[in-house]
């Protein structure tokens, strides 16, 4: 499923200006991912997280990332990339 049909407006953020203004938050890139230069790092500033965010971090390694640790602190809703990697490695 498109996600145009679940919302009004889906955008890409580029910079993380717009992190505050979004329902759904989603990294799809290794920034936290542990083993790489990136590991332990956000994608973006924190303090833009909102309470009832849905944020989706696909790094699933480690299972609480830094961002899913942020958005949990800052009232967000966290979810992790372990699904989509359950869900890929079953097809």
């Amino acid at each position: 499923m498109a996600a145009a049909p679940l919302a009004g407006t889906v955008g890409v953020v580029g910079d993380g200006s717009s992190v505050g203004e979004a329902d759904i938050v989603c990294n799809a890139t290794w920034v936290g991912m542990s083993g790489t230069d990136a590991a332990g790092l956000l994608p973006f500033d924190a303090g833009l997280l909102q309470p009832g965010q849905i944020v989706v971090d696909i790094v699933y390694h480690p299972m609480e990332t830094p961002l899913l640790a942020a958005a949990r602190a800052a009232g967000a809703v966290p979810v992790s990339g372990i699904g989509m990697l359950v869900h890929q490695a079953a097809l």
